[in-house]
């Protein structure tokens, strides 16, 4: 009996045909990740698609603007390890890690744990997330008036005849990313660098 072809590609054999066994980009086992460029309220923002819908099924729109695509890009590489650790107990024993990025402006902690909010149809996901979280800058953090005592903040209205202003700092951003999510982001990472250079200055 010969062996059977492949109906797209006749010239090969179903054995030998990524079409055939599943395995062609734009398949579940290897999926084509893009991105989409779009605005909202006036803000960029973009999306990241697998083979062109949700990335996650859970998930109907994995978009973001500037600020959390800075955070994200600066943590590629924590991205990378997470999306493809080199032993499975690397997920649940990856070590925090902190990421300056100059360049973006940004400082992240990365750490993995447990998602306590993923809940599917009343049942809970008990799957390692990574988590971006973002930091203070070292200039808000270390601010003088942030560190005042309150003889100093007399004395600096006595000096300048205006009372401190303490600074706010930042609500801390902080991002959970699955496996998936990772991977695609670590797929398109230079489209999103792109991105950011063209729409966020």
């Amino acid at each position: 009996m010969p062996e059977e072809r492949c109906p797209l590609n006749p010239s090969m054999y179903k054995r030998e045909c990524t079409h055939c066994q599943g395995q062609a980009r734009g398949t579940n086992e290897n999926p084509r990740f893009s991105i989409r460029d779009y605005r909202s309220h006036g803000s960029p923002m973009v999306e990241i698609l697998k083979n062109d819908g949700p990335v996650h099924r859970h998930d109907q729109h994995f978009s973001f603007g500037c600020r959390k695509a800075r955070i994200i890009i600066a943590c590629v590489d924590a991205l990378k390890r997470f999306a493809w650790p080199s032993d499975p107990d690397d997920r649940t024993n990856f070590q925090p890690q902190i990421f300056t990025e100059k360049q973006l402006g940004v400082t992240i902690e990365v750490f993995a744990a447990m998602n306590p909010n993923f809940v599917v149809r009343d049942e809970l996901i008990e799957k390692y997330w990574l988590y971006l979280r973002e930091l203070p800058t070292p200039e808000i953090a270390q601010s003088e008036e942030c560190n005042m005592t309150p003889e100093q903040r007399q004395e600096f209205f006595n000096r300048n005849g205006y009372w401190p202003i303490k600074l706010a700092e930042p609500e801390a951003v902080e991002i959970g990313l699955g496996v998936m999510k990772c991977k695609a982001v670590c797929s398109v990472q230079d489209e999103l660098r792109s991105w950011l250079a063209r729409r966020c200055h």
